[in-house]
């Protein structure tokens, strides 16, 4: 029998919501659950599962509610009493409570008011959903049990692709949550709270301590793609109410996700229609779900070998025979079906093709069938690729469960000490036909060595971004001074002399060990940079830092534990600035407050007094230099020139920042000349200094050439776009859907002329119609901005007849700076935003900066608007390829006044994108 798809059976599917609480009219493709006898197990029907489904229910409505324990085996897992108890006192609580009630309405005007106000008869948890399907329903689950223990009113906050899945669970209520959208809430934190729980996270949320505080807020907003369930067996608050919820512990999920999650009445129809044409009949079905690791669905040759082996080795299908004639008297009557669900179809019609073309020792038939292949008929069905896709992924997951034989194969990852190559997202099976040794760009005649920045003799083999960076970037105007190149030989000989593992580090640490003061100089000081912020702000940081510690011959040392040697590769030749492991500052627990902190030695007159601080005596063994965006007036003192001069004799500055503070650098008399001399042209400061230390590893490069090479390579234009959403729309929203931001988008790359404009006519002018391609590269949290700037450009002609083809490598919903692969496939994205020829960049943004200064082109700088308005112009061209310093000082320490630095010096301005901000521009006189 031929592989059939389910795809061809759900294209008339509309996937609606279905409501519980108001009866609506059964979709036409599911009238009837018309069971044929052999679908009927041998055992009677419990419609209530056990008595985990309230029987108040319309059956029409959601017809898989009841019908499914048609279609599956009896459960050997029983609910317990207690748990049948709790769950109809949930339900009437989710009815006292839940939207539409009056209590409700109390609490979202106390959520709007930004109070919380104490001893609410109703407390809620809303649930807002991300990643796949799967991750889903488990994060649901555990958000459910964590409402059922804490008696909290289940929400969930359903995004569009969340309608036409699932039935309402609980009678009489109803779990959507809506709209709740309020800004004072967002400045009134009491209001509610936020937990971050999405796989690798830090909150600590699973402490009893913890549980105390969180059960004072009203509202909690919980956002998960991890089944987090197990953690509340280990919290002691619970662990008397679990044992009677769930006697049988390993049923945990099993008898939640059969109360929870019943498909619509849609998805059921497909469930239903495919189940009675291909399964039904058989007298044995096995169920087998494929999913591959790593995450690109690439066909391993041993796929359907490893399938094959563990079917016949744990038997659940018959076994292949080996010979040319089946086994005598082996024949069987019976036949059995094989379910499967994957992602790539060729690897089920190996498998399909394998089982014909061998015969088998039971001569038993067997048919193959295949729901949904999406990513096979990508092409093909772009256009239903949504909803569509989403109802045949949970209709095959549904049909899996029912299966005689649920048994799912997990096919092991591929070990490896490093995250895989492939970070980024590619719309198609990639057919790379660049050779390694051709640049795939136009800029044939490419100085690996930038002007003389890098230095020759690294291996190319472990850092292949170091050499290979100038190939996919346009040969530099800003040329790197001679002095820099000196000085950056003479600090890499320095770091070689001090850094980790030396004679001289030892010292140094020892002599920070005894903790005593020093009343003399040494040949190596040191600064260290702890790192917390998100990857935009690190660039930028430790560009700062490095210039800082060139500025005052320091050795620059990060912290080893924030992922840096996963993102870069070491800059320095025979050493590493990474800090060893062993340093003996606990400066994890360094904050604004720390009585080393160099704020809160001159608040405390430990150092200088009232006294010119350059002339003061001993200096103590460190400094905390605490400069972060909220920093305060005796913090900022750093950048004084007394200060620099007292600083300069402390061995170790331990610095923390979040900023690009090297505009005020440029304001401190001492080093203005040093400055000059190492950057001539004033405004490629960031630009040289980020080519010298930044070089992707290996992983990570990998992703950005061969996404380059797939998409980019062979435009005739690229343009890019870094879009970053600072505004807010409610609690619930990190990254919204903001129209006025998208036509701020394209009135800005069409009025500039960097894409060309669409013609109303519905076709281009014959006069100037041409062959040209433009490839346009955007970088978001959401995809919805790029989907929408290719449906302009596909929907209608551009006046020139130019093709446009939109590209965004990876959509992470929000930032999670704490992640290394989110940091991962941020990093490409920066430098593919580097390699394009035009950019188009969100002002205030961290992240922007930080791929203008790789690319050295002067961006179009989108402003952020105030009103929900396009801004007026909607971008403008940037003064300068440098970043901005956001939280810049203003205080005049020669007049000991503020002042505003934006007009000290001919070279330092106030930035085009934040008006309180500095920037150095390319002018050396009024």
């Amino acid at each position: 029998m031929n592989i059939r798809s389910l795809h061809s059976l759900s294209m008339s599917a509309r996937i609606n919501h279905q409501s519980s609480v108001a009866a609506a009219p059964p979709a036409p493709e599911a009238q009837e659950d018309n069971v044929t006898a052999s679908t009927r197990h041998d055992h009677e029907h419990d419609r209530l599962l056990g008595g985990l489904l309230s029987p108040a229910f319309d059956d029409h409505s959601c017809r898989s509610r009841y019908a499914s324990s048609l279609y599956r085996r009896r459960s050997p897992f029983r609910p317990s009493t207690y748990l049948v108890e709790r769950l109809r006192r949930y339900e009437a609580r989710h009815r006292r409570c839940g939207p539409g009630s009056a209590l409700f309405q109390d609490a979202v005007e106390h959520l709007r008011s930004g109070r919380n106000t104490a001893g609410s008869e109703c407390q809620y948890v809303v649930w807002t959903p991300f990643n796949g399907l799967g991750n889903r329903m488990l994060a649901l689950a555990s958000t459910f049990l964590y409402a059922l223990l804490t008696d909290r009113v289940l929400l969930v906050h359903a995004p569009p692709e969340f309608d036409g899945l699932f039935c309402e669970p609980f009678a009489g209520s109803s779990w959507t949550a809506g709209k709740i959208s309020n800004s004072t809430a967002e400045k009134n934190l009491p209001a509610y709270v936020f937990l971050d729980l999405i796989q690798s996270f830090t909150d600590a949320a699973f402490c009893d301590d913890d549980q105390q505080v969180l059960a004072k807020f009203n509202w909690m907003v919980v956002k998960s793609d991890v089944y987090f369930a197990a953690m509340f067996f280990l919290m002691p608050a619970y662990e008397r109410e679990l044992e009677r919820l769930f006697p049988e512990k390993e049923a945990v999920f099993h008898h939640l996700a059969r109360y929870l999650f019943h498909p619509s009445n849609d998805v059921w129809g497909i469930v239903h229609r495919f189940y009675e044409a291909y399964l039904a009949s058989a007298d044995e079905r096995v169920g087998l779900q494929v999913r591959v690791f790593p995450e690109m669905p690439i066909p391993f040759d041993n796929m359907y070998g490893q399938i094959i082996r563990c079917s016949e080795q744990e038997g659940l299908l018959p076994k292949l025979a080996r010979s040319t004639v089946a086994a005598a008297n082996g024949s069987s009557p019976g036949g059995s079906s094989k379910l499967t669900s994957v992602l790539f179809s060729p690897r089920v019609r190996v498998a399909h093709s394998t089982c014909l073309n061998a015969k088998r020792i039971m001569t038993t038939r067997q048919g193959h069938f295949q729901p949904s292949s999406p990513a096979g008929r990508a092409a093909e069905h772009e256009a239903r690729r949504g909803r569509l896709r989403r109802a045949a992924v949970l209709a095959a997951l549904a049909l899996c469960s029912l299966t005689l034989i649920p048994s799912v194969l997990l096919l092991h990852r591929r070990r490896s000490s490093s995250w895989p190559d492939w970070l980024l997202e590619h719309k198609q099976d990639i057919q790379d036909n660049l050779p390694n040794d051709l640049t795939p760009s136009q800029y044939i005649g490419y100085d690996k060595f930038l002007g003389g920045l890098l230095l020759d003799g690294f291996d190319e083999v472990s850092c292949q971004s170091r050499y290979q960076f100038a190939r996919y970037h346009k040969n530099s105007t800003r040329i790197p001074s001679s002095y820099l190149l000196e000085r950056l030989r003479r600090q890499e000989a320095l770091q070689k002399k001090c850094g980790p593992g030396t004679k001289s580090y030892k010292q140094a640490v020892k002599q920070l060990r005894s903790h005593q003061d020093i009343n003399m100089t040494t040949d190596c000081n040191y600064l260290f940079l702890t790192i917390h912020a998100g990857l935009g702000n690190r660039m930028l940081e430790i560009a700062s830092a490095f210039l800082y510690a060139l500025l005052t011959n320091r050795i620059l040392l990060l912290d080893r534990y924030q992922e840096i040697d996963d993102l870069f590769c070491e800059p320095f030749p025979g050493t590493s600035w990474l800090m060893p492991s062993d340093f003996p500052l606990n400066y994890g627990e360094f904050t604004q407050s720390t009585p080393e902190s160099y704020g809160n030695m001159l608040r405390n007159k430990v150092v200088g007094g009232n006294t010119d601080r350059s002339l003061a005596g001993s200096r103590p063994p460190y400094v905390f230099l605490y400069l972060d965006g909220n920093y305060e007036f005796h913090d900022k003192l750093f950048f004084c020139e007394d200060d620099q001069q007292f600083l300069q004799g402390v061995p170790w500055l331990i610095m923390r920042t979040d900023m690009y503070f090297i505009p005020s650098l440029f304001l401190i008399p001492s080093y203005q000349d040093e400055l000059s001399r190492l950057f001539p042209e004033k405004d490629a400061v960031f630009h040289h200094l980020a080519r010298y230390l930044f070089h992707p590893t290996n992983n990570i490069w990998y992703s950005v050439t061969r996404y380059y090479r797939s998409y980019l390579a062979k435009a005739d234009k690229t343009v890019g776009i870094q879009i970053r959403i600072f505004e807010k729309e409610g609690i619930l929203q990190k990254n919204g859907r903001f129209p006025h931001v998208l036509e701020q988008i394209l009135s800005c790359a069409q009025n500039e002329k960097l894409l060309p404009e669409i013609s109303m006519t519905g076709e281009a002018s014959p006069v100037t119609k041409n062959n040209r391609t433009i490839a346009v590269l955007t970088t978001s949290l959401s995809s919805w901005y790029s989907d929408q700037i290719q449906k302009r450009y596909s929907e209608h002609p551009t006046v020139d007849g130019t093709k446009v083809e939109v590209y965004q490598p990876s959509h992470e919903e929000y930032q999670r700076s704490k992640n290394k692969k989110h940091n991962m496939k941020a990093m490409a994205e920066i430098y593919l935003l580097s390699m394009t020829d035009v950019l188009i960049t969100s002002g205030f943004s961290t992240f922007g900066y930080a791929a203008q200064g790789l690319s050295g082109q002067t961006p179009w700088v989108m402003f952020r608007s105030e009103s929900h308005a396009v801004p007026d112009p909607p971008c403008r061209r940037a003064m300068s390829i440098e970043p901005c310093f956001h939280q810049a000082p203003f205080y005049d320490c020669k007049a000991k006044k503020n002042a505003d630095l934006g007009k000290m010096v001919p070279y330092v301005w106030h930035c085009e994108d934040v008006s309180w901000g500095l920037k150095v521009v390319n002018q050396t006189h009024w």
